[in-house]
């Protein structure tokens, strides 16, 4: 769907408020003008006055004519607009001044409309925004080609702009925005649209929100309320727009109660979730399972859900939550519950939180795994200190089988943060993906062409990306320099921080949990062939140097596992041996119960957790060891980062053999782990022996 020239033209257009602004627009750009004008009676207020003139100016291909009534426009906007349309030499609006008699005139105009109507001398499009909520009409009496109005004054939502039509002239109209729905083929260079009413929908935004609501008021009136007395308002909270389907529940029973039972409000606040169909029937909806966290947490304790949002529900205890398949349902329950004598829960779905079951369904087992014993050592110790890896190797010796292994020996997710990643996977509508191994740690493995939204979080609605997903788990980035750069360095700081904060225009920020471990798979070159066996590498050192440099030294010094993986014999591919993902797995939970208990008092569970001020007193190391650990790491030029980052693998190396102490073995161990990764050097040294040309030429990480 491409941008219009308006909609960049000028900073007026950024501020418009949509709640009907596009109807207009529509009709200015839309109509075919060559054969009669279509007017626009703008005579409401200064917001609503503003749209269609503002696109007349800037939109050099927009030809209907409007008219504004100076009585109803803001004075200094009415000079600006003057000054505007003088500069462009806009022939299309018309200021009518109140002194002059101007306005009766152009009633007279209207007045008089219907034998040039008839004659299609013109069309009149009239703004109803502050009439129709009021005053009953037919508006086929009307007169008028196109009628519009703002949603939220007929009690649905913010943000949408409805229009009326005749359909003579709807089908004449073609869509200011294009895509979707709309578009029926293209023939040539032609564009076939869609009949009506397909063709005037696309881009339309929160189409669901007045959908809903209107689903509401349709069966309402269905089951034989037919006052309209009461008006009912859902008022946002300052800055926060309301969109979706979740309060379509909730405003259907707050109109029945107010009509039906006004004077015999709830005794208890009550929270209700859920998408209403024209038949009554209740849908399930996003972020159910943080929206009862947070009514608990407020103090309120009875809570109407979808029924088939029960299972994600299922963790929360201390409240009392109902389910239901019906309108019909949630309206005896708010009976009971006012009369006091609510029944009890509904029956929550059972949901089998057996870790082992969870591991026994997962379809990786390092016995898959052959040969790859170094790496297989790696990973079982990023596991028991919750360490990030990088694994470089060929195309095909393993290196993404033994990822997706990975999770198979993580230590199940504890209560705690079961209930921290349903609550993200609730609010993106994916916890159902979730319901059959709820213990598993997440594993995401997102596209290379992964937008920094899509990986961050953001976007209108301001959601969590996949760093959030992984929380308490793994993010995995198969061929790492294949991702856009700013997409990798924008990963440094969740790596710190454990959280990503996103901050929009107005001071307005949110902040989701994104405590992931962080698995980088890459090949050591870019066509791939450097370590393979008879096989010759085309890249040049400036290109190897070049994709290595995509990754950036400040994300690679924040990985603290660094394993070159070569291919494997085909002696060791025949071969069965090495341990299951089970024997692993309880060597990892016994490193993992030790790290527990040790830091108890500092709130964290794993190594990797650990800050600078904790590595003295937690990764101590013996006298006569650190005269040679020094001076491996001068001789290999080892950061202060990456230094804390060998003491915290080789303090997880020592907990995996049950040591109190790390020692000697644990230390060298932990540096050559750490030792490879910078750069490609590793893969270099062998085709430099064999090239034999001069010092290999490595450029330094930016």
């Amino acid at each position: 769907m491409s941008a219009h020239p308006w909609e960049q033209a000028h900073p007026f257009l950024q501020k418009i408020d949509q709640n009907f602004s596009q109807t207009q627009v529509l009709l200015v750009k839309g109509e075919d003008h060559l054969d009669k004008p279509v007017i626009l009676d703008l005579s409401e207020r200064t917001a609503n006055s503003l749209p269609a003139p503002l696109v007349l100016i800037f939109d050099k291909y927009a030809k209907a004519r409007v008219i504004i009534h100076s009585k109803n426009v803001n004075p200094t906007t009415l000079v600006s607009l003057r000054i505007i349309a003088l500069e462009h030499s806009s022939a299309y609006v018309d200021i009518l001044e109140e002194t002059h008699g101007t306005w009766a005139m152009f009633e007279q105009v209207i007045l008089l409309d219907k034998a040039q109507l008839k004659h299609s001398f013109l069309s009149l499009g009239r703004d109803a925004t502050q009439a129709l909520p009021y005053i009953p009409t037919q508006v086929e009496e009307l007169g008028v080609n196109y009628l519009f109005f703002s949603s939220h004054k007929m009690l649905g939502p913010m943000g949408v702009g409805i229009l009326w039509g005749k359909k003579v002239d709807l089908e004449k109209l073609h869509p200011y925005k294009t895509g979707g729905g709309s578009v029926e083929a293209f023939e040539g260079y032609q564009l076939i649209l869609k009949d009506l009413p397909e063709r005037l929908e696309a881009g339309s935004p929160n189409v669901e929100g007045i959908l809903g609501f209107g689903a509401a008021l349709d069966y309402l009136n269905s089951i034989g309320i037919n006052s309209h007395d009461a008006v009912a308002y859902l008022d946002a909270k300052a800055g926060i727009r309301k969109l979706g389907t979740s309060f379509d529940l909730a405003i259907a029973l707050g109109i029945w109660q107010e009509v039906e039972m006004p004077d015999k409000a709830n005794p208890e606040p009550l929270l209700i979730l859920g998408e209403l169909h024209l038949d009554g029937s209740v849908s399930p909806v996003k972020g159910v399972l943080p929206a009862i966290i947070s009514a608990k947490e407020k103090g309120i304790r009875f809570c109407i859900v979808p029924q088939e949002n029960l299972y994600e529900v299922d963790i929360i205890q201390d409240i009392i939550i109902w389910g239901v398949s019906h309108l019909l349902e949630a309206i005896e329950l708010v009976k009971k519950i006012a009369k006091g004598n609510p029944n009890t829960p509904s029956l929550r779905p059972f949901i089998n939180y057996d870790p082992y079951a969870d591991y026994e369904k997962y379809p990786y087992n390092f016995k898959q795994l052959k040969g790859h014993h170094r790496l297989k050592r790696a990973l079982e110790i990023a596991a028991a200190g919750g360490h990030h890896v990088l694994m470089c190797g060929p195309p095909g010796v393993g290196k993404t089988l033994s990822v997706r292994c990975f999770p198979s020996i993580l230590p199940p997710l504890s209560e705690r943060e079961l209930m921290e990643t349903n609550k993200i996977w609730s609010l993106m509508g994916k916890i159902e993906q979730r319901k059959q191994s709820p213990l598993l740690r997440p594993f995401r493995e997102p596209h290379h062409s992964a937008s920094a939204e899509g990986m961050l979080g953001g976007g209108s609605l301001i959601l969590p990306g996949e760093i959030s997903l992984a929380h308490n788990g793994v993010l995995f980035l198969d061929e790492a320099p294949e991702f856009k750069k700013t997409v990798l360095q924008a990963l440094r700081e969740p790596l710190e921080s454990r959280t990503i904060t996103i901050t929009r225009a107005g001071g307005h920020s949110f902040t989701f949990p994104a405590n992931f471990q962080l698995v980088i798979a890459m090949n050591p070159c870019p066509c791939g062939n450097l370590g393979k066996v008879n096989t010759q590498c085309t890249c040049s050192y400036q290109d190897i140097n070049a994709y290595w440099r995509k990754l950036g030294g400040a994300l690679l010094d924040r990985i603290d596992l660094r394993i070159p993986i070569e291919p494997v014999s085909h002696g060791d591919l025949l071969e069965n041996k090495g341990s299951s993902s089970q024997e692993i797995r309880e060597r990892v939970l016994r490193a993992r119960e030790t790290q527990k208990k040790r830091y108890s008092k500092l709130k964290i569970s794993k190594n990797s957790d650990l800050l600078p001020v904790h590595i003295e007193e937690y990764c101590q190391i013996q006298d006569k060891d650190k005269t040679l650990f020094t001076k491996i790491c001068t001789s290999l030029k080892i950061s202060g980062r990456a230094i804390h980052s060998i003491l915290k693998v080789a303090r997880s190396i020592a907990d995996l053999g049950g040591e109190k102490n790390i020692g000697e073995r644990d230390l060298l161990e932990a540096i050559q782990h750490r030792r490879y990764g910078d750069d490609a050097s590793y893969w270099l040294e062998e085709r430099y022996k064999k090239e034999k040309i001069g010092p290999l030429p490595l450029a330094s990480q930016e």
